[in-house]
C-alpha cells in the first residue's frame, strides 16, 4: 500500500510538473524564452501552485486524505529532465521559425 501511495504522489509531482513546464514553453509563438520572460504574476502562480503541490504530497495529515506518500527525491528528476529536453527542442523549433519564416520546415514546425 505504501508503494501505490508514493506511486499516486509521483503521478501528481509529474502532472503538475508537465503543467509548469508546458507553461513556460508556450508562453510565446516565436519569441524565445530568453528574450521575453513571463510576467511576475506568472512566476508567483508557478510557485504557489508547487508550494501547494509541496503540501499535498509532503503534509503527513494530508497525505491521509489524497491517498499519498512522500516519494523518494529522485522522482524530481524525471520532469526536469523532460522540460530541459521540450525546452531544448522548442528553442530550436522557434529558432527556426525565426530565422527562415517561410520555409518549408518552418511551416511544418508551427502551430
Amino acid at each position: 500500500m505504501y508503494i501505490q501511495a508514493q506511486g499516486c504522489a509521483a503521478y501528481h509531482l509529474t502532472l503538475v510538473m508537465s503543467q509548469v513546464g508546458h507553461f513556460f514553453l508556450c508562453t510565446t509563438l516565436r519569441t524565445s524564452i530568453v528574450q521575453q520572460m513571463p510576467s511576475r504574476l506568472s512566476i508567483l502562480s508557478v510557485l504557489i501552485e508547487t508550494l501547494l503541490l509541496c503540501f499535498f504530497v509532503y503534509t503527513p495529515g494530508v497525505q491521509i486524505v489524497m491517498g499519498t506518500a512522500a516519494p523518494p527525491g529522485e522522482v524530481w528528476i524525471f520532469p526536469l529532465v523532460f522540460f530541459l529536453i521540450m525546452l531544448i527542442f522548442n528553442e530550436v523549433r522557434k529558432y527556426i521559425i525565426r530565422s527562415k519564416p517561410r520555409g518549408l520546415l518552418s511551416g511544418m514546425l508551427k502551430w
